[in-house]
Formats: C-alpha cells, structure tokens, sequence
C-alpha cells in the first residue's frame, strides 16, 4: 500500500480515481487547493503525487517545483486536459515523472500507478 496525494479541482475527477486507487489498497487523500495540497504532503510524505496542471491560483507545475524542495523522495504524475507538446516538457523539466491527458485511462490506471511505484 503507498500513500497517494491526489490534486485538481475537478472534485468529481478526485472522486473516481480515489475510488481506483483504493480498489487497490492505496491509502489516498485529495486536495483541490493548492494550500491543502502543500499541508497535506507535509503531513503524509506520500510515495506519489497526481496533480492537474491548470488549477486556479497555484498551477500544477509550480505546486510540484514547491513540493520538490522538501527534500524527500516521491514519484508524480502530472495531469492535463492539453495534449501539448510545451507543456510535456515543462512538466519534465519541473521532475514530473509521467504526463498524463485527460481524460484519465481509468482502464488502466491502476497499470500505470504500479508501474510508476515499482521504478
């Protein structure tokens, strides 16, 4: 079981991959603000982050450049409804281990989750 922070603030989007995540045995907690996201990975330290990128206020690559400087290992997954080539590469450049395009391939989700943990 690994600690799983999901951020977007699409609720209904969270709500989905929670539930395949725990089908799982995840432990999963969510945050659709930037501010909780931060306090919540300071609490759990999780093992992986899923982020949206074009989120209000805090996007998700420079929530996942804040994240980065607490020092600790984890792997993230950066989500967007953009399939953009620029974008690909600013979520590398930021450390972002897999981009994914919405919409999430729910049928296969859990694939990719176990594939990203066991690297």
């Amino acid at each position: 079981m690994s600690r799983i922070l999901l951020i977007d603030d699409d609720a209904h989007l969270l709500d989905l991959l929670q539930d395949c995540l725990e089908e799982d045995g995840h432990l999963v907690l969510k945050a659709t603000k930037a501010k909780e996201a931060l306090q919540l990975f300071q609490d759990i330290k999780p093992e992986l982050v899923i982020i949206d990128i074009i989120m209000p206020q805090v996007d998700g690559l420079e929530l996942l450049s804040q994240f980065k400087k607490f020092g600790f290992s984890f792997k993230s997954i950066l989500l967007s409804g953009l399939n953009d080539d620029k974008l690909k590469q600013k979520a590398q450049e930021v450390g972002a281990d897999l981009y994914l395009a919405k919409p999430v391939p729910v049928e296969n989700f859990n694939e990719i989750i176990k594939k990203i943990l066991s690297h």
